[in-house]
């Protein structure tokens, strides 16, 4: 899938405006934001999960188990997004 940048984000809008609509580049520009955005969440590290080795040895908290549900959630939620 190609990657878009800002500069064509506003040949695509200018053409829109001007009533030369390209749902096509339109369409795949959205689809590319979105995959960036997602994959950006997923390696960025907000949704790594607390385990009692990565957190010294000590037992997981309330809140951090609350943290492991989301973030599965969220995971999960993500990867169901991709089989649409």
């Amino acid at each position: 899938m190609k990657t878009f940048d800002s500069q064509e984000l506003e040949r695509l809008i200018k053409g829109h405006c001007k009533g030369e609509l390209d749902s096509v580049r339109i369409h795949d520009f959205v689809r590319q934001t979105i995959t960036n955005t997602l994959n950006y969440i997923l390696e960025s590290g907000l949704l790594e999960e607390f385990t009692e080795a990565n957190h010294g040895g000590l037992p997981i908290t309330y809140e951090e188990q609350g943290h492991n549900s989301l973030a599965r959630n969220i995971k999960e939620f993500i990867s169901n997004m991709d089989k649409k």
